[in-house]
């Protein structure tokens, strides 16, 4: 049976990212259980990652048994990007946020994009492959959760690679995807864990605004490389669970950066949007070699 998120106490990815951006923030989304206001950023996100696990997959019968991953799935994938899309949309009417047109148009893109490379083709990856790891970090018997977008075996297509999806506004680089620490670290943790094999850590990046398709690798020379970077993030791991345990989540260490647009974070933070693209829709025709 695949594992789920616990309903009890837990570690997380993002759960860290968020304490290291705002210690005040994760206090108010995590202690006092006070939800965020839906921003498109989070939405869109999620309602295009739910058609890519889709895509990929054919999750919670949105396909038929015997659809193929080649064809039936990427129709039923832009079905399910629809039906999500009218729920966000109607969320962030709410809100007094419009999801146009051109926003259903620039996710249809993405599906396109992502369908074009095939990166389920042989079909022996998982997407939204559920682990979990147990720890005791502060003093706290919290076991780190996490669901990995596209969790690629050693046996498979591209061989050991961890796959994580973004959808963005943002600025991605190689830089900041070396920058980057708990997703590639914890991620390709549980992944060596399960075949005592290192993985890549591969970003694909769907910009909103340029319409690029960006893919940033992490990956460490040695195995003794990866332990080294993944004592530090355990050492860092403690510290914020020691701060929570404790209750602590004064913004006296200052802000990390912003999950969004990747620049320092502070409680006046707005991202910059970038000018936006020219639209075009790419078609489902070519596959990544």
């Amino acid at each position: 049976m695949p594992f789920r998120k616990p309903d009890g106490p837990h570690w997380s990815a993002s759960r860290f990212m968020l304490f290291e951006q705002c210690p005040h923030q994760y206090r108010q989304r995590y202690v006092e259980g006070l939800a965020s206001p839906p921003s498109l950023a989070m939405l869109f996100g999620h309602t295009v990652h739910t058609a890519l696990e889709v895509l990929h997959q054919g999750h919670r019968g949105s396909c038929p048994a015997n659809a193929s991953v080649h064809t039936d799935h990427y129709e039923c994938a832009r079905g399910a990007y629809y039906r999500e899309f009218e729920v966000m949309r109607a969320r962030l009417a709410e809100e007094g946020v419009t999801a146009g047109g051109e926003l259903y148009m620039e996710g249809l893109r993405m599906i396109d994009q992502v369908a074009a490379m095939a990166l389920n083709g042989d079909g022996r990856s998982r997407a939204e492959r559920w682990f979990t790891i147990p720890t005791e970090w502060g003093g706290l018997d919290w076991p780190v959760v996490g669901a990995v977008d596209l969790w690629c075996p050693p046996w498979s297509r591209f061989g050991a690679v961890v796959w994580d999806f973004k959808t963005t506004i943002g600025s991605w680089s190689e830089t900041r995807a070396l920058k980057e620490r708990w997703q590639p670290l914890l991620y390709s943790w549980a992944y060596l864990r399960a075949f005592d094999v290192l993985p890549t850590f591969r970003y694909l990046v769907l910009n909103r605004t340029s319409g690029a398709v960006d893919f940033f690798d992490r990956v460490w020379d040695s195995r003794s490389d990866f332990e080294h970077d993944l004592a530090d993030l355990e050492f860092a791991a403690e510290e914020i669970a020691e701060a929570v345990a404790q209750g602590n989540f004064e913004c006296t260490r200052g802000h990390g950066t912003c999950l969004e647009c990747g620049e320092r974070f502070g409680h006046d933070h707005v991202c910059a949007t970038p000018k936006r693209h020219k639209l075009t829709l790419t078609g489902a025709s070519s596959s990544l070699s």
